[in-house]
């Protein structure tokens, strides 16, 4: 087992997981685990007590010495890490620039701390900056309008096509991986309703389970395609299993609303001849890879405007953390001193100095492991 594989922690494990966090004094913290990565941010007022903490945590969940984990893995605090957790969240930091998996990964591990109790004040307002500066950077780059992926690629020609994904109605016919992951995301973007069909029922079944939604039986076919908005197949069989009498006889019976195909196979499951109905928009694997190649030639050019954006945005937010943070201490030396005006004073200044001498230990710290790091190109990996 590689240690990619000991430190994934899998939903079963997390509530245990975060119990260790509360038992190494990490009360705000959120866990985002992936096949991919493994990261931890955590809020404390002693960083350094908080990374030895998760990584002691850490070896004992991989079941390693924790010796040998610590060359395996990086800390980063204070600014540092507010920028790693902002540029994250924007997608301005990942393998597809823009692409927003990660920071839904973001979203769905802040769900899951608040469900722990574990999103203090402090969490929750480091992450409501993260997204807000995120939607800035999407919004003035428009990165969501250049597709960068396969599936981005299929889900903006279908809002092209027919505008709100929640008015549409979408078919599966087979069970490929691609026609998988087209189809997930499908449904993540908001596409109302899916059926699965193929020629073992088993396998079917299993898809849709997979992905929540509906399966019928191949024999369904005709009648399935007069109801869908957006086909897609992926049964890589060899043969064509949508032809031009087939389409042709869907469209008069949705009375020329058009359909979208999206075709996953290799080589491809619905006949070109299709192209030559008005009402059928067919579009294969390269169709999409040329627009998805288009969307991150556009992305990366448009990166360096997200990066300014984005600093921007963290310097606005420690900036203000710096003023909460001399706020929260004018008013405990007030409280401290009696209401003393020059007591308060220089209790202020001494906490203040004291404080700044400190800067390195306090604030978010963000713990990962350098496989990751390495494995996407964020610093120099040892492994």
């Amino acid at each position: 087992m590689t240690v990619r594989d000991r430190l994934f922690i899998d939903e079963t494990e997390m509530h245990g997981f975060v119990d260790g966090l509360r038992a190494a004094d990490i009360n705000e913290a959120l866990v985002i685990s992936t096949p991919e990565r493994v990261e931890i941010l955590a809020l404390h007022s002693d960083c350094e007590k908080a990374a030895s903490g998760i990584a002691q945590l850490m070896a004992d969940h991989a079941g390693l010495d924790p010796t040998l984990l610590k060359d395996q893995m990086y800390v980063i605090t204070d600014g540092e890490a507010v920028r790693h957790l902002f540029a994250a969240t924007a997608a301005l930091d990942d393998v597809v620039i823009g692409e927003p998996r990660f920071s839904n990964e973001l979203r769905t591990s802040h769900r899951r701390a608040a469900e722990e109790g574990m999103d203090g004040p402090g969490l929750r307002a480091l992450m409501a900056a993260a997204l807000e500066a995120a939607e800035r950077v999407n919004r003035e780059t428009g990165f969501d309008k250049r597709p960068a992926t396969i599936s981005g690629a299929a889900i903006r020609v279908a809002r092209d096509l027919h505008g709100d994904l929640s008015r549409c109605t979408g078919l599966l016919v087979g069970v490929g991986e691609m026609g998988e992951v087209v189809a997930g995301d499908m449904l993540a973007a908001g596409l109302a309703d899916l059926t699965v069909v193929h020629g073992s029922e088993q396998r079917a079944e299993r898809m849709a389970r997979a992905l929540n939604c509906h399966m019928d039986t191949f024999d369904q076919l005709p009648r399935l395609l007069t109801k869908s908005d957006i086909v897609i197949t992926a049964l890589n069989t060899r043969r064509y299993c949508i032809d031009v009498e087939q389409m042709t006889k869907a469209i008069a019976v949705r009375r020329h609303k058009p359909v979208l195909l999206i075709d996953t196979g290799v080589p491809g499951d619905v006949d070109p001849a299709v192209d030559q109905l008005e009402d059928a928009f067919r579009y294969t694997l390269d169709d999409l890879e040329r627009v998805a190649t288009e969307g991150r030639a556009l992305r990366a050019a448009d990166s360096e405007v997200g990066w300014t954006l984005l600093e921007r945005e963290v310097a606005a937010y420690l900036k203000g953390h710096g003023k909460e943070r001399i706020e929260e201490a004018r008013r405990q030396a007030v409280s401290d001193s009696g209401g003393d005006a020059d007591t308060a004073t220089r209790l202020l200044i001494d906490r203040l100095a004291a404080d700044r001498t400190q800067s390195k230990r306090k604030g978010p710290v963000a713990w990962f492991p350098k496989l990751f790091r390495w494995l996407f190109g964020r610093g120099n990996g040892d492994l």
